[in-house]
């Protein structure tokens, strides 16, 4: 201490607000004093390089753009709707699209129209316009709409879908426009399934591959089409109203931890920024650890063999409908995922696949559950592996009918469920009836990893885990070859 007073010229001001240097200082105190300015140094540190670091990647990112030539696009000549959120992503939305996304898309050659949203349901209202024919990208052509792409997060996404089949899930089919996502918001859970995760966190990656064509897939399988079907979730207030059209989903229905932390997210903590806010909501959700009442009815089908998924024969079949089984509460977790990826460092569903007409239901009960158990479970979301802890259940299903307690929250990627509690919801899944774009890679990967589960039985996490690397590796291989 007196060498660093000295040094930094601060014997004055030592002497004024540390009179006990005087005093015999213990080998302890030093220790404490020692670790404690070496963490701020580096916090400092890390948080400074990482905004140098961050800067230098987007700007070579931008020097990219320039050398980038999409003019070989197979959308070249479509029609583009571009749907912007400028406060996704704490404001980041509208810069991705002026700096990556727009010249992008002129590289390409397709024609666009960009419409920026005021508030939230203005892309569902857009986008029924744009179904029922009484909105076009050039007026003057009246040509129909190919791919309404989002920039923005998966909010959005689901407004837009939910626009599109304003007369069922029927509408979706073609000739309604595909589905593509540019990530612009702080999750990006959406993105994170269709693009891969490294495009998923580089606007510039993600607008290569869904313009710059396809690749040969190194498994052999056909991926010439640049838009490809996905099923999507489907969910009615109970009793069924034939006169109530459902909301529609591709990502994940939520109800208990994953609707506690999405309200806490786009509620409370939404002014706090992404990156605070998404450090701050688990530890809030772990201090709760709230246990939510209720019971589901499931129709439970076969799973592909060797992954964990729970057999039907471990639940009583429903009193209200034979061909269900009951699950009962409390719970700590229930969520119907369509796709794997939660959001940038979450993988809840870890073997659904998008188009296998089913999802994966995701149950963690609240009994005998302890905060040290349930903060296991979170810090295993980002590889998957909390599938395989005791306290899992993983169904493969096709309906759900949940009947929560009064009070919950419950959520359609991250959007609050409007249609009421007192009588239950259903939850269904529609095999195939969407559209998105998706780019060769993560196709390759999806179709791969099917073939791989299904081709050889895998008994165990690790041997997962090694054939799932191998497909990555030969995926890799064809991107290098390309570029």
């Amino acid at each position: 201490l007196d060498y660093c007073c000295g040094r930094f010229c601060l014997p004055q001001w030592a002497s004024t607000h540390l009179p006990s240097l005087d005093q015999p200082i213990s080998e302890y105190q030093c220790r404490v004093a020692f670790c404690t300015v070496s963490a701020i140094l580096l916090a400092a540190y890390l948080f400074v390089a990482n905004i140098i670091y961050a800067r230098y990647v987007r700007n070579w990112w931008k020097q990219q753009v320039v050398l980038c030539d999409c003019s070989a696009s197979p959308w070249r000549g479509k029609q583009f709707l571009v749907i912007l959120n400028p406060n996704a992503g704490g404001g980041r939305a509208e810069s991705i699209y002026q700096e990556f996304v727009r010249p992008m898309l002129k590289s390409a050659g397709v024609d666009v129209r960009v419409v920026r949203t005021t508030k939230p349901g203005d892309a569902t209202a857009l986008c029924a316009a744009l179904r029922s024919r009484k909105f076009y990208v050039a007026e003057s052509s009246k040509q129909r709409v190919d791919v309404v792409l989002c920039v923005s997060g998966d909010g959005m996404l689901h407004e837009a879908l939910n626009g599109l089949a304003d007369g069922g899930a029927a509408a979706l089919a073609p000739p309604c426009p595909a589905l593509a996502i540019c990530p612009a918001g702080s999750g990006n859970g959406v993105a994170n399934s269709l693009l891969g995760r490294f495009a998923a966190s580089n606007p510039f990656e993600a607008m290569f591959e869904i313009l710059g064509g396809n690749i040969p897939s190194p498994m052999g399988a056909n991926l010439s089409a640049p838009a490809l079907p996905i099923d999507i979730l489907a969910a009615r207030a109970l009793p069924l109203d034939a006169a109530v059209p459902p909301k529609y989903d591709l990502h994940y229905f939520c109800w208990g931890v994953f609707a506690e932390h999405d309200h806490l997210t786009e509620g409370p903590l939404r002014s706090l920024g992404p990156a605070l806010k998404h450090a701050l909501a688990p530890l809030i959700v772990l201090r709760r650890l709230t246990s939510f009442a209720g019971h589901a009815d499931i129709e439970v089908v076969a799973p592909p063999p060797g992954l964990p998924y729970e057999s039907a024969a471990s639940l009583a079949p429903s009193p209200d409908d034979a061909s269900l089984r009951r699950l009962h509460g409390p719970f700590w977790c229930f969520a119907v995922g369509n796709l794997r990826d939660g959001g940038n460092d979450s993988l809840p569903c870890p073997f659904v696949r998008r188009d296998e007409g089913a999802a994966d239901l995701l149950v963690v009960k609240r009994d005998g559950l302890t905060r040290l158990r349930a903060a296991r479970l979170l810090s295993l979301l980002d590889s998957g592996k909390h599938v395989h802890e005791p306290d899992v259940l993983v169904f493969k299903v096709r309906r759900v009918r949940l009947y929560p307690a009064a009070g919950t929250h419950v959520q359609l990627s991250g959007q609050e469920w409007s249609g009421g509690l007192a009588g239950g919801i259903e939850v269904s899944v529609k095999a195939q009836a969407c559209r998105v774009v998706q780019p060769a890679t993560a196709a390759a990967e999806h179709r791969a990893t099917g073939a791989v589960s299904a081709a050889k039985k895998v008994t165990t996490a690790a041997e997962w885990r090694a054939e799932t690397a191998e497909v990555r590796a030969a995926l890799l291989r064809a991107v290098t070859a390309r570029r």
